[in-house]
This record gives C-alpha cells, sequence and structure tokens, in this order.
C-alpha cells in the first residue's frame, strides 16, 4: 500500500526542521532548546522562545553531559507534550 503525503504537512515539517539546524548551527541555542524552540513556532504552541529555551535548558548535551539520552530528542518529547498533553 502507497502512503500518500500531504504537502502543506511536508513544508510544516521542512521549516521546523531547517528552524531547528539553524538555531542549533548558529549556536544561539543548544539541541535540546533549538528543536523545543522550533516547534513550539512552528506548530503554535504558545511559549516565547525564552520560555521554550528556559525549559529546554537542562535537558541539553544528553541531559547535562551524563550522556543519558540526546537533547534533541528530549527537545522533541517536550514539544509533543506541549502540544498534545
Amino acid at each position: 500500500m502507497e502512503e500518500t503525503r500531504n504537502p502543506s504537512i511536508e513544508t510544516l515539517i521542512a521549516r521546523i526542521r531547517e528552524r531547528a539546524y539553524n538555531l542549533y548551527r548558529t549556536r544561539q541555542m543548544l539541541c535540546a532548546e533549538a528543536v523545543l524552540s522550533a516547534m513550539n513556532q512552528g506548530l503554535n504552541g504558545g511559549l516565547t522562545q525564552a520560555q521554550a529555551a528556559a525549559m529546554a535548558a537542562p535537558f541539553c548535551a544528553a541531559l547535562g553531559e551524563s550522556g543519558c539520552l540526546c537533547g534533541a530528542l528530549s527537545g522533541a518529547v517536550m514539544a509533543s507534550g506541549l502540544l498534545l498533553g
């Protein structure tokens, strides 16, 4: 069975991905901060950029360099909770 793709959703995903990548690449934010901020902005989560960064800060660099969990994954999980929970 072939999967049907929605072009508007694909465009939104691409914009969110690019925004998170740019925030991280230009060192404006760390991994969890960049992902949460980009998803919050792209999906109208209701947080300011400063709030998103503050909320995600402890999850950056694999949970404070503990090596336990990828910061980007942590940011995506927080955004899922923000938007779905």
